[in-house]
């Protein structure tokens, strides 16, 4: 899993430092132990790279399967997976760093993906597909996304756990459930038997309804980017304010060192302190919100490919307000896109305003835990206890 390299003192209280995601890429999580084409790989950096046995697995790759393909592959701390034909998912797509290295984020785009998770495993194994977002605690199951971003999970040992906006459902053993895109999860059912599975059946299936309904459902994938839109907006501007507050409180410091005033250069360490907790705190779910949307931009891009494909199958008279929904959802991908990038340059700022000052706080901290002991032992000296 990815291993982070610690800067400074500081990541005690903030996720590590931008400069590490060039490690972080570079770190292998997983390789690649049997495939058949088609199966293409894209890195993070959007080159291909020709498919082969033992490939090694690279935070951010995508993979993409075709009409037949699959490809089989092993993450090192977590498990082994297959993904099967015309499905695609990226693997650990980097934000700006991970402060938890024992983390793994898969996006589902659409698909057909079998997880065998390790029953030791040492962190969180996170799912997004376009509907929902999965916390495993189980050790093997099916995840199935249609090109309507519709979602099945099958679970045949452990259990998963589902979240939708603001709603949880546990899905143990033997139990399926259907997620469809913006809509409550369905009751669970009984887990069909795995040699009467037939996930191509249902995929194609779920194709008509997608052609059929395509003007609801474009339309409440607009309405769900509306909303993700908002969230980043809202995290962006309160992280320019933070920003701007803690360059004050970096300038504070400079002077109170300057000028000997070690008192004052004291509270203002714990004012950056408590500033920069607040942040990690805020990218925390910045980074859901990104993984979600992120799974769900790619979904879009197949869902355009998928009309301008069968649009003869498209009732004419829904095509002008189809079009026009798919304009307002590439309007919104782009805005979110350009806001994502504004975001990550404003935590980039703040790291390197950080890095200019990690003396600083380290010397202090050295500073503070002499002057702690040696209160300690005076205290002791004198036979007095604390309370």
């Amino acid at each position: 899993m990815l291993k982070m390299i610690i800067i400074s003192a500081l990541c005690l209280f903030m996720f590590a430092h931008y400069n590490n995601l060039a490690i972080a890429q570079s770190t292998f999580i997983g390789e690649i132990e049997d495939f058949r084409r088609p199966f293409s790989i894209t890195t993070i950096k959007g080159k291909k790279v020709e498919p082969k046995l033992g490939y090694m697995i690279l935070p951010g790759d995508q993979f993409v399967t075709g009409k037949l393909g699959w490809v089989k592959y092993e993450l090192a701390d977590e498990g082994s997976f297959k993904l099967g034909q015309n499905s695609q998912i990226t693997i650990n797509e980097p934000i700006v760093a991970e402060e938890d290295s024992k983390r793994t984020d898969i996006q589902l785009v659409i698909g057909e993906l079998l997880s065998k998770l390790k029953k030791n495993r040492k962190g969180p194994f996170v799912l997004w597909t376009p509907s929902i977002v999965t916390g495993v605690r189980g050790t093997e199951f099916q995840t199935i996304v249609a090109i309507d971003a519709t979602t099945l999970f099958v679970v045949d040992d452990g259990e998963i756990e589902i979240e939708t906006e603001g709603q949880k459902v546990t899905v143990p053993k033997g139990k399926m459930i259907k997620v469809v895109y913006e809509e409550e999860p369905s009751s669970l059912e009984n887990a069909v038997p795995k040699p009467e599975r037939n996930w191509g059946q249902w995929r194609k299936k779920q194709q008509g309804i997608f052609l059929n309904r395509l003007p609801m459902i474009t339309d409440k994938i607009s309405a769900g980017f509306s909303r993700q839109l908002d969230g980043i907006r809202v995290f962006y501007d309160d992280l320019n304010r933070q920003a701007t507050s803690i360059n004050e409180e970096i300038e504070n410091l400079k002077t109170f060192k300057s000028e000997n005033r070690s008192n004052d250069a004291a509270r203002t360490v714990n004012k950056i302190e408590f500033m920069t907790q607040g942040i990690k705190d805020k990218f925390n779910a910045f980074r859901n919100r990104l993984n979600r949307v992120r799974v769900m931009r790619k979904m879009t891009l197949r869902m355009e490919d998928f009309f301008i494909e069968n649009i003869d199958k498209v009732a004419k008279m829904d095509l002008p307000v189809i079009h026009a929904t798919f304009l307002q959802i590439s309007d919104k991908r782009s805005q979110i896109v350009g806001l994502e990038k504004k975001s990550l340059g404003v935590l980039r700022d703040i790291y390197s305003k950080m890095d200019e000052i990690k003396d600083d706080l380290n010397e202090f901290r050295s500073q503070k835990g002499i002057f702690k002991r040696k209160e300690f032992k005076a205290g002791k000296k004198g036979g007095r206890r604390n309370p």
